[in-house]
């Protein structure tokens, strides 16, 4: 037991085959055209039998496309799932901002009101020259001097 090596499997992303060299998907793709395909033929007795072979042969080529016909490497089924969902979601992005909840930003003690300016977005005038708000430290005033902060 302790020399025994074990093969590590190398095909994993290939789709296991079922009957006749067909997968699990393409074998239900199939059968799935032809019960249709044959409830079609039977429920259509009022048809002419060229006309009901027609319409019989059609829901078989559909249930064939269905099986075979993978676009980019998906199938058809997957295709219809994309597009529905394409079709239910909306299209138009819109921003609503909520409210700030004041458990979010209240502060501890004393020191709130900085905080309360920052997220409300409300902005007293100050005594400042130009009817500006006052800044906050020394950074601004250094900035409008046209010095450097270090």
């Amino acid at each position: 037991m302790i020399g025994q090596r074990h093969r590590v499997p190398t095909h994993l992303n290939v789709e296991d085959k079922a009957i006749l060299g067909l997968t699990l998907r393409e074998v239900a793709c199939l059968g799935l055209g032809a019960l249709v395909g044959f409830a079609a033929y039977e429920r259509t007795t009022a048809l002419p039998l060229p006309l009901r072979l027609l319409v019989a042969l059609l829901c078989l080529a559909a249930g064939a496309g269905l099986a075979f016909v993978r676009p980019l490497g998906r199938g058809l089924e997957e295709w219809c799932f994309i597009l529905l969902h394409f079709a239910a979601t909306s299209r138009h992005a819109l921003w609503h901002p909520r409210p700030p909840a004041p458990t979010e930003w209240a502060g501890r003690g004393d020191d709130w009101a900085p905080a309360a300016v920052r997220i409300t977005g409300e902005r007293r005038a100050a005594a400042t020259p130009g009817g500006r708000d006052a800044p906050s430290d020394g950074r601004a005033v250094a900035r409008r001097s046209g010095e450097g902060v270090r």
